[in-house]
């Protein structure tokens, strides 16, 4: 698979983090990567001086702290490509900003990014607006799932991003090894279907044929 030479995998330094890293490596080996960027980012890396003078102790840069941590996580749950270069660079600055401006920047190709629960209402939306404005696919992981690949879904609308999708989809299964990818269109029946004079489920049937007839001028299949 020529696609995703750079990864950036966005850490939470939480427990989270595993399956991000684990996906990672899987797709490094099916891509042979050669950069993995793992970044973290925090609003603010500044200890405040009369804290220093209380905790001497935490006052070696704490970025430095942060860096050795990734390379922690990573060292214990990643399995990927071994020629691959990992990165890691904590960030400091709003989430959002940092990630997409970073991915302009590093020219990455597919950013990684988790997917929590519903009671992390924020850390959501961040997901789905990088995945409108980053410079590069995204990749959500919904916290629990498992990092393997067995079965491809890939939604269309029939228009030229849904060929994009389905080039995509159709090389991660080429590459996992998998025979079969599962394509989805979801369609409904007009609400004024009845001035046709057709019943709801004939002009089902007749949206169904529609949607049937674009796929076959999408795909080069019979």
């Amino acid at each position: 698979m020529y696609r995703y030479k750079k990864i950036m995998i966005c850490l939470n330094l939480d427990d989270h983090d595993e399956k991000l890293i684990q996906y990672a490596g899987i797709l490094s080996k099916m891509a042979k990567s050669d950069e993995l960027h793992f970044v973290y980012v925090s609003d603010t890396f500044d200890i405040p001086e009369e804290i220093k003078k209380i905790y001497p102790q935490i006052a070696s840069p704490v970025e430095a702290v942060v860096e050795d941590l990734m390379k922690q996580i990573v060292k214990q749950h990643f399995n990927g490509h071994e020629n691959t270069q990992k990165i890691y660079s904590p960030l400091e600055g709003p989430l959002l900003g940092q990630l997409i401006s970073y991915t302009k920047k590093y020219d990455i190709d597919l950013l990684i990014v988790g997917h929590h629960s519903t009671e992390m209402a924020a850390q959501n939306a961040i997901s789905e607006k990088l995945a409108r404005k980053a410079f590069c696919s995204v990749m959500i992981v919904p916290k629990g799932a498992k990092a393997l690949l067995e079965k491809i879904l890939v939604a269309v609308d029939f228009s030229d991003h849904a060929l994009n999708a389905l080039d995509v989809g159709s090389a991660f299964a080429k590459a996992a090894g998998l025979e079969d990818i599962y394509i989805l269109n979801n369609y409904k029946v007009p609400t004024e279907y009845h001035k046709t004079g057709k019943s709801h489920e004939e002009f089902a049937d007749i949206m169904l044929d529609n949607a049937k007839s674009k796929l076959r001028a999408l795909l080069p299949i019979s």
